[in-house]
């Protein structure tokens, strides 16, 4: 399988620096999304090599498009996803973090 350039850019970095520093900005966590934009362009500008965005349900829509545009066109540093299900997505990102949270209770969170 052909490796994706954000997934390139990671293996990159891990094999450059030995480590690399991923920051969750979730839009929700902020009194408006020009203070989510703002702490996403901050971890961008203090090193942060991923700036991943979304984590809860609230995370979608409109807010969430706006939000990533706003961080993606003040820095290079590539805005991923960090979905909390799947209405937290967007095609504005440069790529989606999956997980597995095999550790749920509920058979929906599993699968």
């Amino acid at each position: 399988m052909k490796m994706g350039k954000v997934e390139k850019y990671m293996h990159e970095r891990l094999e450059d620096n030995g480590a690399i520093l991923l920051t969750l900005i979730d839009p929700v966590d902020y009194k408006g999304p020009e203070e989510a934009m703002n702490a996403g362009r901050s971890a961008a500008e203090g090193g942060a090599d991923v700036v991943l965005i979304g984590g809860s349900i609230g995370a979608q829509g409109e807010l969430l498009d706006y939000v990533t545009n706003g961080i993606k066109e003040a820095t290079d540093t590539p805005v991923v996803l960090f979905p909390g299900n799947i209405a937290t997505l967007t095609k504005r990102a440069d790529a989606v973090y999956f997980m597995s949270l095999l550790n749920a209770r509920n058979p929906y969170w599993i699968t």
